[in-house]
């Protein structure tokens, strides 16, 4: 299972993570790899259109938060291998749930206190 962090912009951002994090719990797949959302210019107007109200999008502080809060959301007892380590992102979070989920939280909770580790956004892509 593949999820788009900044899918939802600013708007939708709660409830985008809330949703992400209902499904994953309920049905615990044995992996979760986690994207920075890319509009390459062939569907960026598309996506803005069909998108309900004014797109904004997230900051990479704002992201971090996002993967903060759907870490932990997710609730299981099964093993779920968590990867947000795509060359899309601008941090680097990965472990093993249920045994890593402090683990990934205190992580993040160290990264907002450290911004010089962020990837720069020249090396971030596909």
């Amino acid at each position: 299972m593949h999820d788009n962090f900044r899918i939802g912009g600013k708007t939708y951002s709660k409830e985008h993570i809330k949703g992400t994090a209902e499904v994953i719990s309920a049905c615990s797949p044995q992996y979760v790899g986690t994207l920075t959302l890319y509009l390459e210019n062939g569907i960026k107007q598309e996506f803005i259109d069909k998108f309900e109200g004014e797109f904004i999008r997230i900051n990479d502080d704002e992201s971090l938060k996002e993967l903060h809060d759907l870490i932990s959301q997710i609730e299981t007892k099964n093993e779920i291998i968590f990867r947000a380590n795509h060359g899309s992102n601008a941090y680097t979070i990965k472990g093993t749930f249920p045994q890593d989920k402090q683990d990934m939280i205190d992580k993040i909770d160290w990264m907002k206190q450290h911004p010089e580790i962020i990837r720069p956004q020249g090396l971030r892509g596909f």
